[in-house]
C-alpha cells in the first residue's frame, strides 16, 4: 500500500472510531490524534522534503504511547496506524 494512501486511511479510521465511542474520555484522545495526524498527511501530500515526516511519525507514535483508549472501537484506528508505520518504514529502505 502506498504510504500516503495508508495515511489517508488512518485519518479516516481515527474519525470513524471517534464517532461511535461510548467513552467520553476517549473523544479528547481522538481529537488529539486527529490534530496531530493532519499535518503529517498534509506534509506527505505536498511531498515536502523539509517536512520531516519520519520525526512527525515518531512524535505521533509517542502520542499513541501516552494514550489509553478504553472503547474497543479504537482497534481499527490502531491497525491503520500500524500500516502507516510499516509503509513509511518500507519507503525509507
Amino acid at each position: 500500500m502506498d504510504a500516503i494512501q495508508s495515511l489517508v486511511k488512518y485519518v479516516l479510521a481515527l474519525e470513524q472510531s471517534s464517532e461511535p465511542t461510548s467513552r467520553a474520555e476517549d473523544r479528547s484522545i481522538y481529537k488529539s490524534l486527529l490534530a496531530d495526524a493532519g499535518p503529517i498527511l498534509a506534509s506527505a501530500l505536498v511531498r515536502d522534503a523539509q517536512s520531516n515526516i519520519a520525526s512527525r511519525i515518531s512524535q505521533h507514535e509517542r502520542l499513541w504511547g501516552y494514550s489509553w483508549l478504553q472503547d474497543p472501537v479504537f482497534q481499527s484506528a490502531s491497525d491503520a496506524w500500524q500500516a502507516v508505520k510499516l509503509a513509511y518504514a518500507q519507503a525509507a529502505v
